[in-house]
């Protein structure tokens, strides 16, 4: 919905897009301006070697706007390690950071880096994003309700920061280390604008069931102790007030038309909040003098310092618009240099 009618507009402006190219390197000039890349075209992600290597040269600079590093498992393990090989990602297969590695070769300042944002609304049973994300944003957790499958009671507020919500899902485990993965249900009220759900249902993701009790017993809930909490949670919502996490309840329902709709969840690294420094004119700092590296310029994601330790949903686009336009505007407004 976002991606590919910007695609559309670029191509109608005359914009040249190089898709399966990954980038080599920087070309500097005896100055240490960057003057250009190093890429290699027609590559095969599979294959590391693969593809023809060909030069770039850039009049003006450049722009690295090629987002971040959550599905470079051995990177971000040296970053933080409890971002390890049990933890998938939300990602595409590409976002890998080897743009941004590449920068900090050159000597760009980094920002942040440790700064790594999970997705709380991710499940177990499916791949990258999946389908129980949307299911769980739009429905569990701001209409239902999510459940220790050992107690049947809730743990957290399912609507706090992702934060918040990642690292006490991450706790959810058992005496061997092994996740125990919550559940997150809703009732058919509140599952009415959950967009994914059909095609959640027909790959297993999503289950649904007549009864509460038909639920407990799917995942091996107590099935007392999860009608009192569900009953509880509906008292919650008929006086305004969640009397257990405190959560906002201006968009809860009472959890109680059957049927009812679950997933299991589990956290999955989402976004880097950290990156490269930039200045006002979206410019690469250089570590050393916190000077900008000549004609290289950085928007979205790939900087560091914007969001802080938990990006707000929906900021990474405004943040890629700004710095983006920002970027752009700058670099087209440099004089051309002399390639020869």
């Amino acid at each position: 919905g976002i991606t590919r009618p910007l695609v559309e507009a670029a191509r109608k402006q005359g914009v040249d897009l190089h898709t399966s190219a990954a980038m080599e390197d920087f070309i500097r000039d005896e100055n240490g301006r960057v003057i250009g890349l190093v890429v290699r075209e027609k590559f095969n992600f599979l294959q590391k070697d693969s593809g023809l290597v060909l030069n770039y040269g850039a009049r003006k600079g450049i722009v690295i706007a090629s987002g971040g590093f959550s599905q470079n498992v051995q990177f971000r393990k040296a970053i933080d390690p409890s971002l390890d090989e049990k933890l998938e990602s939300t990602n595409h297969p590409g976002a890998t950071g080897e743009c941004l590695m590449a920068m900090l070769a050159l000597g760009a300042m980094p920002i942040q880096l440790d700064q790594i944002q999970l997705g709380p609304w991710s499940s177990p049973d499916e791949r990258g994003f999946g389908l129980v994300s949307q299911f769980n944003t739009i429905a569990g957790f701001p209409k239902g309700i999510m459940v220790d499958c050992r107690t049947g009671r809730r743990f957290v507020d399912e609507l706090a920061d992702r934060k918040a919500r990642s690292d006490a899902i991450l706790n959810q485990i058992d005496e061997n280390g092994k996740p125990v993965y919550p559940i997150c249900f809703v009732d058919s009220e509140g599952v009415k604008l959950a967009q994914t759900l059909k095609n959640g249902l027909k790959y297993g993701v999503i289950r649904k069931f007549d009864t509460l009790e038909e639920l407990a017993k799917a995942y091996g809930i107590p099935a007392d102790n999860l009608i009192k909490q569900v009953n509880e949670f509906n008292e919650y919502v008929r006086n305004g007030k969640d009397e257990q996490f405190n959560r906002p309840l201006a968009l809860a329902v009472e959890i109680t038309k059957a049927p009812f709709y679950a997933a299991r969840v589990w956290p999955k690294v989402h976004y880097c909040m950290g990156g490269v420094a930039i200045n006002n004119r979206a410019q690469v700092l250089n570590v050393r003098d916190l000077k900008p590296i000549p004609g290289l310029y950085a928007a979205g994601e790939v900087t560091g310092g914007t969001h802080g330790a938990s990006r707000l949903g929906g900021c990474a686009i405004a943040d890629g618009l700004v710095t983006g336009r920002t970027a752009g505007a700058q670099v087209a407004a440099e004089p051309s240099q002399n390639l020869s």
